[in-house]
């Protein structure tokens, strides 16, 4: 999480007071109070392979490369 003010964060869980104390991470927890859109599906030849490998691939019209 980020965007956070570690000072603020400090004064609100009661150590604003303590300097030797830093907040080196912050996990929100608990559930939003907004439902976000849902952002749809992609497109299926975005997620679909459809091609055929080769039966060997390091052959190409019929000579060995490499």
């Amino acid at each position: 999480m980020n965007g956070w003010d570690p000072d603020l964060v400090k004064q609100a869980i009661g150590i604003g007071d303590r300097d030797e104390l830093a907040i080196a991470v912050l996990v929100a927890v608990g559930y939003s109070d907004i439902t976000p859109p849902h952002p749809g599906r992609h497109p299926r030849d975005r997620a679909v392979f459809t091609e055929q490998y080769a039966a060997d691939p390091l052959r190409t019209n019929g000579y060995r490369m490499g």
